[in-house]
C-alpha cells in the first residue's frame, strides 16, 4: 500500500513539476553584449529550468515527502503500541478486580461460617469446657502415672490413646515426648527417633523441644549411629545455648570423645 501511495505521489509531482516548471522565474541582473548593466527600465525575462534542475527539485521534494511519511508511520506505530498497552492494562485490571472480588467473597463466606459455628457453640460451650478439660487432664495424668510406675507397655497404650483422642489437647507435646521416652526405654529406637523428630517438626518453638532434640541424639546413640548422635548433640548446643539440654549435650559429647580415645588407646596396646 505504501509503494502505491509513493508511486501516485511521484507521478503527481512529476506531472505538476512539468506543468509549472516553465513558469518558475529566476530573477537575475542582465548585462548587454558589452558587459554593461542594462537600464532600469529594461524588462526582465523569466529564466526556465533545465531538465537536470527539474529532477533535482523533484528529488528534494520527494525526499521531504518521504521524511514526512516516515514520521507519520512512526507516529502511527506509537499510537498502535499505546493502544496495545492500554488494552493489556485494561485486561490486567479486570483480572485483578476479579481476584479481589473472589477473595472478598471467600473471606466473607469463611467469616459467616465461623460466626455461625461460634454462635452454635456458645450455647453449650460454657457448660462443657470445664468438663472436657478435666477429662483430658485425667487421661494424660493416668498415662503419666503408669510411666512413673514403670508399667511401660500400659503407659505406651495410654499415651497413644490420649494422642488419638486429644490431637489439640493442652498436653499434646508432653504426651508425644513421653511416648518417645517409652519407646527408648523399651529398646524401640527407630520408633523413638521418629517420635522425637515429630516433635521437632510440629512444635519447633515449644518449651519441651530442646529436651526432645537431646533425646533424639540419645536415640541415635542407642541405635548405634554414633556419628549421627554427635551431629545431633552439636545442633542442640548451637540451637539452644544456655539450656539444660545444651549442657547435657556437651556432657554427652565429652563422653563420646572420651570413649573413642579410650578405645584408641586400647587398640594401640
Amino acid at each position: 500500500m505504501r509503494t502505491v501511495k509513493l508511486a501516485i505521489l511521484w507521478g503527481s509531482l512529476v506531472f505538476s513539476s512539468f506543468a509549472w516548471a516553465d513558469e518558475v522565474p529566476v530573477i537575475d541582473a542582465y548585462q548587454n553584449d558589452n558587459g554593461e548593466t542594462a537600464s532600469a527600465t529594461a524588462t526582465r525575462a523569466p529564466v526556465t529550468l533545465s531538465s537536470e534542475q527539474r529532477i533535482v527539485v523533484l528529488e528534494r521534494q520527494i525526499t521531504n515527502l518521504n521524511r514526512s511519511l516516515a514520521q507519520m508511520n512512526n507516529l502511527q506505530q506509537q499510537l498502535q503500541d499505546l493502544q496495545g498497552q492500554m488494552d493489556s492494562q485494561k485486561h490486567d485490571l479486570k483480572v485483578l478486580q476479579d481476584q479481589v472480588r473472589n477473595q472478598y467473597q471467600d473471606i466473607d463466606q469463611r467469616l459467616s461460617t465461623q460466626t455461625k459455628k461460634a454462635t452454635s457453640k456458645n450455647t453449650d460451650t460454657d457448660s462443657t469446657d470445664a468438663a472436657d478439660n478435666n477429662v483430658e487432664q485425667t487421661a494424660y495424668q493416668s498415662a503419666l502415672n503408669l510411666l512413673k510406675k514403670k508399667q511401660y507397655t500400659s503407659a505406651t497404650t495410654a499415651f497413644k490413646k490420649y494422642l488419638r483422642q486429644y490431637a489439640d489437647g493442652q498436653n499434646i507435646v508432653n504426651a508425644n515426648y513421653w511416648l518417645g521416652q517409652l519407646y527408648l526405654l523399651q529398646g524401640q529406637t527407630d520408633k523413638a527417633i521418629a517420635q522425637f523428630k515429630t516433635i521437632l517438626k510440629k512444635y519447633p518453638t515449644d518449651k519441651k523441644t530442646p529436651d526432645a532434640a537431646l533425646q533424639l541424639g540419645l536415640a541415635y546413640y542407642a541405635n548405634g549411629d554414633v556419628d549421627q548422635a554427635k551431629t545431633q548433640f552439636i545442633k542442640v548446643k548451637q540451637k539452644y545455648p544456655g539450656t539444660a539440654a545444651a549442657k547435657s549435650a556437651q556432657t554427652r559429647l565429652q563422653k563420646i570423645q572420651q570413649t573413642a580415645s579410650d578405645d584408641s588407646s586400647s587398640d594401640d596396646t
